[in-house]
C-alpha cells in the first residue's frame, strides 16, 4: 500500500555519494548522421574478391546508425575488423561478432549497456522544458506544505 514506511532520504542526506558505476546516459540524435561517420567499404585486392552482398548490407546499415556519431578512429577500425569476421562467419566466430556488435552499440542490448539513448532532437529540447517546469512545481508544493503546517 502506498504511503507506508519512512519517507525516503533526500540525496544530500545519504551517506553513499558515489557516482553510478556506468555513468549518465548519452543521447544521440535520431536519423542517419550527415555526413556518415563510417567510410565507404575499402577496395579489396583482386585475390580477395568483392565484398559479399550481405556484408555490404550490414556495413550500409551500420553507416546509418546514429550511434556512430560517438565513434573515433579506433572504433571505426574495430567495426571494420568486425565486418571482416562477419564475412567469414561460422560457428566459432558468431559469438565474437555478437560481443563486438554489442560493444560498438549496434544492437539494442549494446545501446542499453553503453547507456546510449537515441532521441528525436525536437523531443530532447521539449524534455528539458518539462523538467524545468516540474522542478518549479516541486518547489511550490514544498512551500505549500510548510505553510499548511505552520
Amino acid at each position: 500500500m502506498a504511503g507506508r514506511g519512512p519517507t525516503p532520504k533526500s540525496p544530500e542526506a545519504r551517506r553513499r555519494r558515489n557516482v553510478p558505476a556506468r555513468g549518465e546516459w548519452r543521447e544521440v540524435p535520431s536519423g542517419p548522421p550527415k555526413p556518415a561517420v563510417l567510410p565507404p567499404l575499402p577496395k579489396r585486392a583482386k585475390a580477395e574478391g568483392a565484398w559479399p552482398s550481405h556484408t555490404k548490407m550490414k556495413w550500409a546499415a551500420w553507416r546509418q546508425d546514429p550511434v556512430t556519431l560517438l565513434f573515433g578512429p579506433s572504433e571505426i577500425v574495430y567495426a571494420l575488423d568486425t565486418l571482416r569476421l562477419y564475412e567469414h562467419m561460422g560457428a566459432s566466430t558468431a559469438n565474437e561478432i555478437r560481443l563486438r556488435e554489442d560493444g560498438l552499440g549496434f544492437t539494442p542490448k549494446g545501446k542499453r549497456d553503453l547507456r546510449i539513448r537515441v532521441v528525436d532532437p525536437d523531443e530532447a529540447e521539449g524534455k528539458d522544458e518539462l523538467a524545468e517546469r516540474r522542478s518549479r512545481r516541486e518547489g511550490l508544493k514544498a512551500r505549500r506544505a510548510r505553510v499548511a503546517r505552520g
